[in-house]
């Protein structure tokens, strides 16, 4: 009785030393952070030249989708990876500084464009 109660409970104390198999598994698949700043930039680029031209809603709908999955594609990366990585990093409150980064690239961006047409 004396073993099995010493089996028991290393197990659990081994079991409870590592991590679930769940987390595990998102935090392979998760994208690199400087990678879904670059997935994230690309998609406001895109997505700020849609809200810049017109186009009407049974169009944009369909457009909507093969611009974000050749964006997804350009980057080598899985729609449902992209989706946990932007989950996780939201629960850890890493997002809004990658969010903070693509901002600052897109002023950059913009402030080069306007430098850019003035000359």
């Amino acid at each position: 009785m004396k073993i099995i109660f010493q089996i028991v409970l290393c197990f659990f104390l081994l079991s409870s030393c590592s991590e679930p198999s769940e987390e595990k598994q998102i935090r392979k698949d998760l994208i690199e952070e400087e990678e879904l700043i670059e997935l994230l930039y690309d998609t406001y680029l895109y997505e700020g030249a849609l809200k810049s031209h017109s186009i009407d809603s049974t169009y944009k709908d369909i457009k909507v989708v093969s611009f974000y999955d050749a964006i997804l594609k350009k980057h080598k990366i899985e729609r449902q990876n992209a989706q946990t990585s932007i989950e996780y990093y939201a629960k850890e409150e890493q997002l809004i500084p990658m969010l903070e980064k693509v901002k600052t690239r897109l002023k950059s961006r913009k402030n080069s464009l306007k430098e850019n047409t003035t000359k």
